[in-house]
């Protein structure tokens, strides 16, 4: 059973990593708003950055677990933050959410809205909070506890795969990672397919690469 609590990786969150984000971006706001050289299509381009690298590593990292059946982790405790492969999976879930946090927190979602890239930010920020996709809710849902569990991890990485090669088709960021679409199982590509891509993700231009074959 794969036995590990992602309130942990919530509380981690809020904790550590999403609070120095947090910190850091007030500093530079109060900076840029004292100067009156705010810019937000550089805003733009500053932070999609950041969350292209995170989310490649996120990917890289639930791909290669995902290939050893996430054996690595199975048996770590959640209360065990030290444990090396729970550790790293918590540092890259956290870094990624900070990212999606600072997004957010500086309103870009609605900045880039008038741009094709923008809508596609918003759709895949809408479609990895919506109920059917999220790994944690308000910080307090147990998400990943058996088959089931990993299957849902496993849709989530799917997500952010596409929305890194969606945001960086010429691969100026990330790099061109193969999907691991053979480890979902017929249900999972069923809702993906037809409740996912099909109505969050319509724009994506290969969703098989991430789903495979539905048979």
């Amino acid at each position: 059973m794969l036995n590990f609590d992602l309130v942990t990786i919530g509380t981690a969150a809020l904790g550590g990593g999403v609070a120095v984000k947090l910190l850091e971006f007030a500093f530079d706001e109060i900076k840029e708003w004292r100067t009156g050289r705010t810019d937000h299509s550089r805003n733009v381009d500053r932070n999609l950055e950041p969350l292209l690298r995170s989310g490649d590593e996120l990917v890289g990292k639930l791909r290669s677990l995902a290939e050893q059946d996430f054996l690595p982790i199975r048996r770590a405790d959640s209360d065990n933050l030290s444990d090396p492969g729970f550790g790293s999976l918590v540092y890259l879930f956290v870094q990624f959410w900070s990212e999606v946090e600072i997004i957010r927190f500086r309103g870009l979602s609605s900045q880039v809205a008038k741009s094709k890239r923008g809508r596609q930010v918003q759709a895949f920020l809408r479609c990895l909070e919506s109920r059917r996709l999220r790994l944690i809710d308000r910080i307090s849902q147990r998400a990943v506890d058996g088959v089931e569990g990993r299957q849902r991890v496993l849709q989530y990485a799917a997500v952010v795969h596409a929305l890194i090669d969606t945001l960086d088709k010429d691969r100026l960021v990330i790099r061109n990672r193969p999907a691991i679409p053979n480890k979902l199982n017929k249900r999972s590509k069923r809702d993906m397919t037809y409740r996912v891509f099909g109505v969050y993700l319509k724009f994506v231009d290969n969703p098989g690469k991430y789903l495979g074959p539905l048979n």
